[in-house]
């Protein structure tokens, strides 16, 4: 009996030694949450989170108690990003500078915007600190701050995207038990901030001068709010106070007017009274400081995304590779037309056949293009891929696989490919290899390795046989000296080069482009500019990647987890590549208390009531809405335009009778109005009005142009009578054919 019932106590506590809840008092646990989000991470859905965890646990033999709804799921994965967004609060208080980087693209017409910092952060590891000072020494972390959408791509947008993302990060920090101790303000964001990376768009360097001018500004506002609240005020500030009271007042057009103001209007007037004194003082207070302490707090240098810069040598050298044929005379490569093109060149006259021939594209960069969509497509139902013509079932090429075809024929455009590959040999491979090789290599850092490939080029250009030798050589025709990415290109290329005539010619119209490219893109390391004037110590506190591939990854990892979960919103994909990304994990294990969790719980729910989604649509379709109303206002203005144009140039008409017009001439306004009529028709060989300030001139333009017009209709009209001939010669020469298949029997054939 005893035996019996110690082997059922036994029994009962396996069986409770297996059992597992994932609930503490009806609450989901810290670490079942964790498990929640890195499950996410890993990529399996959310609607099959709780069946995997389940799964797992009786793989493992544990019987797991409580389930994980779907909203629970999506709600611990927005808490993992409320915890990050903590996370980069607390990081920066921590930090005495960062820099910023951020790009942007389009999906389904609306624009999204991705984020990154760098700064110095503490550890995490077991046994760690993270308390303790932070150690220069270790190079800066790269922090995710997510996806946006945005309602356009302004410079302007960009900017207030940068302070909506701060603010609702610092508000999050704020919110939870950190902020208690030591609250964050945007304005410090800005103040801290040391450096920017971008591509090399008008939109971003204007993005860079706005941030550059918003931080002056919260650098004015934060010095002279210290200086108000400290112990003693000068003279000076008196004064200031003074001046911004009685501007208040006047503006509200005196003692009387400013009575009469509401409350909530006298107190805004107030706040921005005060701003503008808090603005007026620390400008004073800034020109108070020494060159040296004032060139620290505008420390903010911009630097252009390297792969951006190679990208657009290659553009610059292939524009002027372009132009080479054409200066000196010679046939360059075939033009590659798509297919309806090709069938208006086939059909129709001369004109438009050049017309479509000129306007159409040829060359190595267009063929690589149509090559990429035919063979490697991005989307891959569509082009090739491994797939060869002779299994087609009519074993035929389409008018695209015809061009690439055609195109690996023909002299002049292998020439440009044999450029490219030599060019991408000698300078695009060694140059990426040592801006993406090195782990940590700052971007400030690399004025002289731009010069070494501007200099490289310049050697290239002098002696062009260390690239075009049967014995040319990695060790001296590679900007680097080690041997090449492709070999095998390269070989290809001196097989080829005795059947290629112009090119040495194309290479050097190529290296020049490139070359006056690399300067114009390498303009921020100029000598006596901001960078090359930078002392060591500022470098190392503006550290930046050399490239911008962190933002352009996060985009292309948004539009993929998009188009495999079409109804994940951009804040649950940008809560779980921030949780990931910025290991949030260790720090919540570190860093979090019981009351941090139930911060970010309750955050999250007031997330939800606030409906963010919504709003972010309702802003866009109000971004719409603008845009339309601005259109339907641009319209309107060019069609008054017209009308007064028409009313003074007169009426839109065809010339009856020129030689009647010859002899006696109308007035101007007449002539142009005869004049538009034939624009109107499609002829574009007239000049610009702004030509056209002579009646003498209106007149002769205006007979050039009836003259054109009254020649097109007359080959128009020959081409119909001709046109009417052959088909009464085809029905003759059908009038001696029997048809006789109508007594013909199925049997008969």
């Amino acid at each position: 009996m005893s035996n019996s019932c110690s082997h059922g106590q036994q029994q009962k506590a396996v069986a409770k030694a297996r059992r597992f809840s994932l609930k503490l008092k009806g609450v989901i646990k810290p670490e079942m949450r964790d498990m929640v989000r890195n499950s996410l991470g890993d990529g399996i859905a959310m609607k099959n989170v709780d069946g995997a965890l389940h799964s797992f646990a009786k793989g493992f033999g544990i019987d797991l108690e409580d389930s994980i709804s779907r909203r629970s799921v999506g709600r611990i994965n927005r808490e993992g990003g409320v915890a990050a967004g903590i996370q980069v609060g607390y990081e920066f208080n921590k930090a005495n500078a960062c820099t910023l980087s951020n790009d942007g693209t389009t999906n389904k017409h609306i624009n999204y915007e991705s984020q990154h910092i760098m700064m110095n952060v503490p550890t995490y590891a077991p046994g760690s600190n993270p308390d303790a000072p932070l150690s220069h020494e270790v190079p800066p972390a790269q922090r995710f701050l997510g996806i946006r959408s945005a309602v356009n791509h302004t410079s302007e947008t960009q900017l207030q995207g940068w302070k909506d993302t701060i603010d609702s990060y610092f508000s999050m920090y704020n919110a939870s038990p950190f902020g208690d101790e030591d609250p964050l303000d945007v304005r410090d964001f800005a103040r801290a901030a040391t450096g920017m990376s971008t591509d090399h768009a008008e939109d971003q360097k204007k993005q860079f001068r706005l941030f550059e001018e918003w931080k002056s500004l919260c650098e004015r506002e934060k010095r002279g709010e210290e200086a108000l609240r400290s112990a003693s005020l000068d003279d000076d500030v008196y004064a200031i106070l003074w001046e911004e009271i009685e501007r208040n007042i006047m503006e509200a057009g005196g003692d009387m007017g400013w009575e009469a103001l509401s409350a909530d209007e006298k107190q805004k007037r107030e706040a921005e009274a005060y701003r503008r004194a808090c603005v007026r003082i620390g400008q004073e207070k800034i020109d108070a400081m020494t060159p040296e302490q004032r060139r620290y707090i505008e420390l903010f240098l911009w630097g252009g995304c390297c792969m951006h810069k190679e990208m657009n040598s290659i553009k610059g050298g292939s524009a002027r590779m372009t132009a080479f044929w054409k200066e000196h005379g010679l046939v360059g490569p075939i033009k590659l037309l798509n297919k309806d093109n090709r069938a208006a060149a086939a059909s129709g006259d001369g004109a438009t056949k050049s017309r479509v021939t000129e306007a159409a594209q040829g060359g190595a960069i267009k063929l690589c293009s149509l090559a990429g969509a035919v063979f490697a497509h991005k989307d891959k139902k569509k082009g090739q891929q491994d797939f060869i013509r002779m299994l087609k079932e009519k074993r035929t090429f389409t008018n695209m696989e015809q061009n690439v075809y055609d195109a690996l024929s023909d002299i002049p455009t292998l020439t440009e490919l044999c450029v490219l590959i030599l060019y991408s040999q000698a300078i695009s491979h060694p140059y990426m290899r040592d801006v993406r090789g090195v782990a940590f290599v700052n971007l400030l850092d690399l004025g002289a390795k731009h010069k070494e490939v501007i200099d490289f080029l310049d050697l290239l250009l002098r002696d062009r046989q260390l690239l075009l030798s049967p014995s040319a050589s990695y060790e001296t025709g590679s900007l680097d000296g080690k041997p090449w990415e492709r070999p095998e290109a390269i070989y290809a290329v001196q097989r080829l080069a005795p059947k290629l005539p112009h090119l040495e010619g194309a290479l050097i119209a190529f290296l020049e482009g490139a070359r006056d490219t690399w300067v114009r893109f390498t303009s921020e390391f100029a000598e006596g500019g901001k960078i090359a004037t930078a002392s060591a110590s500022k470098k190392c506190c503006t550290f930046m990647k050399p490239t911008n591939d962190a933002n352009e990854g996060a985009l292309g990892a948004y539009h993929i987890d998009v188009r495999n979960k079409p109804r994940l919103s951009v804040e649950q994909h940008s809560a779980h590549k921030m949780y990931q990304r910025n290991d949030t994990s260790s720090f919540m294990k570190m860093c979090f208390t019981p009351a941090h969790h139930k911060s970010i719980m309750h955050q999250v729910r007031d997330q939800e009531a606030a409906h963010l989604p919504a709003q972010s649509r309702e802003k866009q379709v109000a971004a719409w809405e603008r845009v339309e109303e601005q259109k339907h206002a641009g319209d309107a203005k060019r069609k008054q335009r017209a009308e007064n144009k028409a009313a003074k140039e007169g009426p839109v008409v065809r010339v009856i009778d020129l030689p009647g017009l010859l002899v006696k001439p109308p007035i101007v306004s007449i002539l142009m109005g005869h004049l538009n009529w034939y624009r109107a028709q499609g002829d574009t060989s007239i000049p610009k009005n702004t030509s056209l300030n002579r009646k003498g001139l209106v007149l002769d333009a205006l007979v050039a142009a009836v003259e054109r017009y009254n020649m097109l209709e007359l080959e128009a009209a020959s081409a119909e009578v001709a046109e009417g001939a052959q088909i009464e010669v085809e029905a003759d020469a059908m009038q001696g054919i029997e048809d006789d298949f109508s007594e013909s029997k199925a049997g008969d054939y």
